[in-house]
């Protein structure tokens, strides 16, 4: 065996090659991990583990001219590489060409369409839902008007956690709270709808949950034709805390809320519960509180009555022309992964099958022409 110092191993990156003649052919050896591919007498270099690398090849072509066949490059074949998985290309992403980026604005990124040319962002909260959350995606990408999407994720484990940046594409990025503790259960949501408000970059903010499956294709064009140009600042549902307390008659929910962003910063609309609580213990006002009140306290104080959709319920499974609400489903996902050995509801889990055939047959009637009439 003869020792062949001038190449380098690409698997490890050592200088030290051994080589040697097996049956007519021409192995080389890396003396550190062991790395071995053969060279045919006649075609280019073939590696076994990683893929061939054009680079690599003309290395070993100069270190042995007498053995080159002639025209290499142009018979040369790279075998691809395995695709990264969706984890791995978010740590490693592929290198972003220069001509891409605007060297003016370098922070407007590379995509050619940007977060400001949509209409609306939708947001979305989220924790340890991620089937839920990638149900929840599935139907907005069927709106007639697509949203830009902000998920925020507010805790969920290291499992759920890898499948929510999986979700992140160029109409879909993702945000995470990862509190150590709140002082309420809510108070992660809160956190996570005054982020979406700071980061909206769109005119409208779409306020959804995990849990809140948008099953009318044209909600959004809708909702953003009653909006009548942001004269109609909110528009929703019916808080859930209007079913007990007189006093939140008239308050939007915070699943499935259209907010006139200028109009926000304008009237300095917060949902921070902690700010809720000390402007009332200033003014010697009692509130209640449930992650929206923030907001529908400011917008009243403001004089801003929200355009209420219909009302909303405070348990199971709610169900209308333009959502499916599964209430609580961020708790009851947390109470199971407490109660390793309990199990969903049977009427959540043929929710959720139906859900999922329906956006199935959506997109299956998105994708097939519809016939012309006579």
């Amino acid at each position: 065996m003869i020792s062949q110092p001038a190449l380098r191993c690409h698997n490890c990156g050592t200088l030290e090659h051994h080589y040697h003649d097996d049956d007519g052919r021409l192995w080389l050896w890396c003396g550190k991990c062991k790395h071995r591919w053969r060279w045919h007498s006649d075609t280019p270099l073939h590696l076994f583990k990683p893929p061939v690398h054009a680079d690599h090849i003309r290395r070993v072509v100069l270190a042995f001219p007498d053995v080159t066949p002639p025209g290499w490059e142009d018979r040369a074949e790279p075998r691809p590489g395995p695709a990264p998985s969706a984890r791995d290309a978010l740590v490693s992403p592929p290198p972003v060409e220069l001509a891409q980026i605007d060297v003016q604005k370098p922070w407007q990124g590379t995509i050619a369409k940007k977060p400001w040319h949509y209409r609306a962002t939708a947001v979305i909260p989220h924790r340890n839902t991620p089937e839920h959350l990638e149900l929840c995606l599935q139907f907005l990408a069927q709106q007639s008007e697509p949203p830009y999407v902000m998920i925020i994720d507010t805790g969920s484990d290291d499992e759920s956690l890898a499948r929510v940046h999986a979700l992140r594409s160029e109409s879909v990025e993702v945000h995470q709270i990862a509190c150590h503790a709140t002082e309420e259960y809510a108070d992660t949501v809160c956190y996570a709808m005054d982020l979406a408000m700071s980061a909206c970059r769109t005119e409208y903010l779409w306020c959804l949950h995990s849990d809140c499956f948008i099953i009318n294709r044209n909600l959004l064009a809708e909702l953003l034709a009653r909006s009548e140009g942001g004269q109609r600042p909110a528009i929703g549902y019916e808080s859930s805390s209007a079913n007990k307390h007189a006093v939140c008659r008239g308050m939007v929910s915070h699943a499935c809320t259209l907010l006139h962003m200028p109009a926000m910063r304008r009237l300095d609309v917060t949902w921070s519960r902690a700010g809720l609580a000390e402007r009332a213990q200033a003014a010697a006002q009692t509130v209640i509180f449930d992650p929206e009140m923030s907001l529908n306290y400011r917008l009243r104080e403001r004089g801003i009555e929200p355009l209420i959709l219909g009302p909303e319920g405070t348990q199971g499974v709610e169900r209308d022309a333009n959502r499916v609400h599964l209430r609580s489903g961020t708790l009851t996902a947390d109470a199971l992964k407490a109660m390793p050995n309990s199990h969903p509801s049977a009427h959540h889990v043929a929710v959720l099958a139906e859900l999922r055939a329906l956006v199935s047959e959506n997109t299956i009637l998105r994708s097939q022409p519809k016939p012309l009439g006579r």
